[in-house]
């Protein structure tokens, strides 16, 4: 384990790895003090540099803070901040102001007995424009924000002082003087809590978490698309026996959405995370479970240059073991281009990933390995485009190779026979099933074989079967990869 300084309450982990030749900067930093700091999202500003929000509770010896780090390009501070008031309160998201300041999203109890939604624009010097809290007399718990493209913001919570059920979907849109527009709830009569909102191109939302109202009594992954006024166009779950949970979405350029989160196997309590790819309309074309048989956890994701997907989150060898920031890129396909692990020898995770100018990846999250002695620190990394940051030796290594791989079937669209591939790193035991788009099965082309490593063929002939989308589901011990077909007659 690398062994830090911790003389000062702000320091840095590793010397800037950069000179004026290299097209990108690439750092790692760490920010904190004595007790709980964490960063949970942060964004690139028009200087090139980095505004981080997070949580501190070492600044105040009896409150927890909402806090603010501004940095130049090089990762080095420029000014720090604390917003709060005299209770708990936690910085969850930070957007982008249509002038050079910024909207900071917070999670607050400092203002009533309960949760409030408290927004606090600043200027880009941190300054305090203007606050303001949303919510009712119970529990508004922010988790996410976006700004809108009429240069408002819309913020998703979950609430219990509204709805219908004991947990729900509270979306607020407001205008850029932080007044209320309009609220809406969703869900049913049980628990269904959120996680994302993102506007998408016909100006309406997309909003992704977890419901027990619909589909599996554990939870579900629950996605709710609406028009502009908040108005439901519609709702779907997802899920597999077992605990399901949506963490992020994306809108991507396809007018689909990726949806990020994690999922427990049934009878387990190992979560492992998923990327979920849904069409305009929500139906599904494929799921990849990544980490493959280590315990995974994934909450964000940003989208690439080249259209690609990354996803940040933590990964652990087994129950009980430390994670690392674990990143990911993705094809349009779901198959995985590159994985990524930095850390130390300790806890550390990954909570939010942005696309930079230069084309790399600022990544915000926690530390335990570089904050000896302590709790928690912030943990910043910035990569450049390929997950790395330059000259750090085992920062940004690679993954070993991905125990299993799902190709995607050929040709696609069939008519009516097709051919499935996959790719094993290590003999083991697997099936291969096909299920119509309800989850029925139809076919189970392998039934619990021991195969050797290397690639298998599968010939799959669907002569029986009525046009329409079908699914093959890969399943290894504890993977699962799954691929949409389409059969057209």
């Amino acid at each position: 384990m690398k062994q830090l300084s911790a003389c000062i309450c702000l320091f840095t982990l590793l010397s800037v790895i950069a000179t004026p030749l290299l097209a990108q900067h690439t750092f790692e930093r760490t920010f904190g003090g004595e007790r709980y700091d964490s960063g949970n999202d942060v964004l690139e500003t028009a200087d090139h540099g980095f505004l981080l929000i997070g949580t501190t509770r070492s600044i105040s010896s009896d409150t927890t803070d909402a806090w603010v780090i501004r940095t130049d390009a090089r990762g080095d501070t420029l000014w720090t901040r604390s917003y709060g008031g005299e209770s708990w309160d936690s910085g969850i998201s930070v957007v982008q102001g249509t002038d050079e300041g910024f909207l900071l999203g917070i999670a607050s109890r400092s203002f009533s007995e309960s949760y409030d939604v408290y927004l606090v624009k600043i200027d880009d010097q941190g300054n305090t424009v203007w606050t303001n809290t949303y919510g009712g007399a119970e529990a508004d718990y922010l988790h996410s924000m976006d700004a809108t493209a009429d240069g408002g913001y819309v913020m998703l919570a979950h609430t219990t002082s509204f709805g219908a059920g004991s947990l729900d979907f509270y979306l607020i849109r407001i205008d850029q003087d932080g007044d209320t527009l309009w609220t809406k709830t969703y869900g049913g009569t049980d628990y269904d809590w959120c996680a994302s909102v993102k506007q998408t191109a016909d100006g309406g939302y997309i909003l992704v978490g977890e419901t027990r109202s619909f589909g599996d009594s554990e939870g579900d992954v629950y996605v709710v698309k609406t028009d502009a006024d908040g108005d439901l166009l519609w709702e779907k779950s997802y899920g597999d026996a077992g605990h399901d949970r949506a963490q992020h979405v994306l809108a991507t350029p396809d007018n689909g959405y990726l949806v990020i989160g994690n999922m427990t196997v049934q009878d387990s309590e190992d979560e492992y995370g998923f990327a979920l790819k849904i069409d305009a309309n929500g139906d599904p074309l494929w799921t990849t479970v990544l980490g493959d048989e280590r315990l995974s956890e994934l909450y964000g994701a940003t989208l690439t240059a080249n259209d690609t997907y990354v996803t940040i989150g933590g990964i652990a060898e087994s129950d009980g073991d430390d994670y690392d920031v674990y990143l990911t890129e993705l094809d349009s396909n779901g198959d995985v281009i590159t994985e990524r692990l930095y850390g130390g020898e300790e806890h550390d995770f990954g909570l939010s990933v942005r696309k930079t100018s230069d084309n790399g990846y600022i990544i915000a999250g926690l530390t335990e390995s570089f904050a000896p002695g302590k709790d928690n620190q912030v943990y910043l990394i910035k990569t450049d485009a390929d997950g790395k940051v330059t000259g750090i030796g085992e920062h940004g290594k690679d993954v070993v190779a991905r125990a299993i791989s799902l190709h995607q079937n050929y040709p696609n669209p069939f008519n009516p026979t097709t051919m499935i591939r996959f790719t094993l790193q290590r003999e083991m035991e697997v099936s291969l099933v096909i299920t119509d788009a309800f989850g029925r099965e139809v076919k189970r082309a392998i039934a619990h074989e021991h195969m050797a490593v290397g690639t298998h063929s599968v010939r799959f002939d669907a002569s029986s079967l009525p046009s329409g989308v079908y699914f093959c589901r890969l399943e290894a011990p504890d993977v699962i990869q799954v691929r949409k077909m389409v059969l057209i007659r």
